[in-house]
């Protein structure tokens, strides 16, 4: 069983939720064109010994998702979102062409069920690849692909080979793991995340579910500046990968980044 935040405040109490609202207003703005698809460990080891309806841990999580989301231009023509939660079994909630509007997106996230059960990594990485990351769930060839994988633990469940998933899946989309509680392993987050594996880049953890919001900022720059990947959808099969400077989220499209600050 993993860390379990003790004393947590009421999930749906106005100052945890005007929290979170001042902590997506500091947050760098991302104005690109992207897939992003959020991982998210629904096992039971995240909300441990608290009643799933009213979990805090679980509240927060989907709470630091929407954080990332509030930093992108959400649209059929600029970000799309896809979710993928996991534990025993791996599930895609909605793929990259069912919400284009940033609240019905934001509810939706915060709308999703808790499971339980133990930690199917590999299967989840693999349900990023071939149904998240698919021309039929939304996904276009011409923008960046990003994966966001939170989990609070190592896998317990080895369906699928989890670091064999993780190689399939860098070569279609950069890979961004977060790692919460001090249970994480540093070395499993460098390894499924992408080139050039390090801390703070590319893989990031924090002890707490409380302490998400220390690394949002980071991690929507890194996100924003995810580069291009141009290769075909997983729906088709591919050996070659051409990776295109950070700098551009489309060719003669900026990756434009700007702070906005809470007056």
């Amino acid at each position: 069983m993993h860390a379990l935040e003790t004393n947590s405040p009421n999930v749906f109490a106005p100052e945890v939720l005007d929290r979170w609202r001042r902590v997506w207003l500091v947050a760098e703005r991302c104005f690109r064109r992207a897939d992003v698809c959020f991982v998210i460990d629904s096992s039971g080891s995240i909300c441990g010994n608290q009643v799933q309806s009213s979990c805090y841990n679980w509240f927060t999580l989907l709470s630091f998702v929407n954080s990332i989301i509030d930093a992108f231009d959400v649209g059929v023509d600029r970000t799309r979102v896809g979710l993928v939660t996991f534990s025993n079994d791996a599930v895609l909630q909605f793929g990259m062409n069912v919400y284009h509007n940033a609240t019905l997106l934001k509810d939706a996230v915060l709308s999703t069920r808790h499971i339980g059960g133990q930690t199917n990594t590999g299967k989840a990485l693999r349900v990023t690849r071939t149904q998240c990351f698919s021309s039929a769930n939304g996904e276009r060839a011409d923008v960046v692909n990003i994966a966001v994988v939170l989990t609070d633990g190592l896998p317990t469940i080895i369906e699928f080979d989890t670091m064999a998933e993780a190689a399939r899946l860098k070569r279609v989309s950069s890979v961004l793991a977060v790692g919460i509680t001090p249970n994480i392993e540093p070395a499993f987050l460098r390894d499924i995340s992408s080139a050039p594996q390090r801390e703070n880049e590319n893989f990031f953890t924090t002890p707490h579910f409380s302490d998400l919001s220390s690394i949002l900022r980071v991690l929507v720059t890194e996100t924003c500046q995810a580069p291009l990947r141009t290769q075909p959808s997983s729906s088709t099969t591919s050996s070659t990968t051409t990776a295109i400077s950070s700098t551009s989220s489309s060719p003669g499209e900026p990756c434009s980044l700007q702070f906005w600050s809470l007056k």
